[in-house]
């Protein structure tokens, strides 16, 4: 039991550490990315996501990049301490002082220079031995800090990957309880989708559950659509709504979401990793919305349509199912976008995205070796440490 709680106490003081070290750098590093990106509006929305998704993946790792620096002054401490200089030192004067003692030739032995032998003394009391442990109680319980956020941070984690899972499951249960959209009345329908998509198969499908079109993916994506709204909508908006949400398989964006989830739920406390999220969703619809104008080469009727979407359906959207309606701060954005003529700027460009990405990450790099790390202002504490808090009486009360 004491091995297993002191390697467990000493892991989660070093987890908190490096997760404290690493979150302050994973803010300015996404502070840093904010700042660029607002001054560089060339940048298509596609790069944008890319490289969010980029420092994502960076902020996430960045306590495992800043490990090694964690060790450099530990050790440059050790090394530098009184008792490695003696350490070191010993050896040669032992030496030395032997050889010394050997080219003397007429070396007479000394008498041996006595040792005193202090034995400790313990003071004895009417509170016993344990009156005086040998952990101060005050840093014995802050001792246990690591160890409580440790604790917390496992039991809220494991109740959000239950959420992704539990959203998983209804995903799959949607696509199963869908009806295929009929072929022969929307055949159409059916062959704008081939030409887009002909390389992954896609149902079209009409669904109960949902009360705007989505994209459910993973295994044989689907692409969902309210009963309702077929009969609201006019052939071309329904053409239009399927071709973003097309956008989205195409991109792939139902694995990514479902990444994305994980790592929030893994880094829920992570206040960069929260507005990194924010930014991709916002990213992602504009991505899609630029794929589809640059398709359609209609922005007008493409505003039009979503402003009759918003106006039949309630603008919300699911966890792991991205849609064309998703919230509607960012529908704003993505009209302003699409209005002001920002919208389609090339797509994904892999130069631009390139060169971001090595300036991304030669700063990662800098930041790693050059960032100052803070040493955590509290010890581990051990199993004796605990036992000696916890048998420790209380001192009886003294007669005045």
């Amino acid at each position: 039991m004491e091995p297993l709680f002191d390697a467990i106490s000493k892991s989660c003081h070093g987890n908190v550490q490096l997760l404290v070290n690493g979150l302050w750098v994973g803010v300015v590093l996404t502070l840093g990315l904010a700042v660029t990106l607002r001054y560089v509006r060339s940048m298509g929305a596609a790069t944008r996501y890319a490289l969010w998704w980029g420092t994502l993946l960076i902020v996430a790792g960045m306590p495992f990049l800043l490990n090694g620096t964690l060790a450099v002054p530990d050790m440059m401490a050790a090394a530098n301490s009184p008792a490695a200089a003696y350490a070191q030192a010993e050896p040669t004067s032992r030496t030395q002082h032997t050889s010394d003692r050997a080219a003397t030739p007429h070396h007479t032995a000394r008498p041996a220079t006595p040792v005193l032998h202090l034995e400790p003394t313990t003071k004895t009391g009417p509170i016993g031995p344990l009156a005086k442990p040998a952990t101060d109680p005050g840093k014995a319980v802050l001792g246990l800090l690591p160890l409580i956020l440790c604790s917390i941070w496992l039991t809220v984690s494991l109740v959000l990957l239950a959420r992704v899972v539990g959203a998983y499951r209804r995903v799959l249960k949607m696509k199963h309880a869908c009806v295929p959209l009929d072929d022969q009345r929307y055949y159409w329908l059916y062959a704008r989708l081939n030409r887009l998509s002909p390389r992954r198969s896609i149902r079209l499908a009409v669904s109960e559950d949902i009360d705007h079109p989505v994209a459910a993916g993973f295994g044989r994506p689907a692409i969902l659509i309210p009963r309702d709204l077929l009969h609201e909508l006019s052939n071309r908006e329904l053409e239009v709504v399927v071709m973003h949400e097309l956008a989205h398989l195409l991109r792939h964006d139902d694995w990514g979401v479902l990444t994305q989830q994980i790592c929030t739920a893994l880094l829920f406390f992570h206040p960069a990793v929260l507005w990194i999220g924010r930014q991709m969703e916002l990213e992602r619809e504009i991505a899609c919305d630029d794929w589809v104008i640059g398709k359609t080469g209609e922005p007008g009727e493409y505003a039009r349509c979503l402003t009759h979407l918003v106006q039949l359906t309630s603008g919300t959207g699911t966890t792991l199912v991205p849609g064309a309606l998703t919230g509607q701060k960012r529908i704003f954005k993505r009209f302003e976008n699409i209005l002001s003529g920002r919208h389609n700027k090339g797509g994904f460009s892999r130069m631009r995205f390139m060169l971001a990405a090595i300036v991304l990450s030669l700063t990662v790099v800098l930041t790693a070796n050059l960032a100052p790390v803070f040493a955590f202002p509290i010890d581990v504490v051990t199993f004796s440490d605990v036992v000696a808090l916890v048998g420790h009486p209380a001192p009886p009360a003294t007669a005045s």
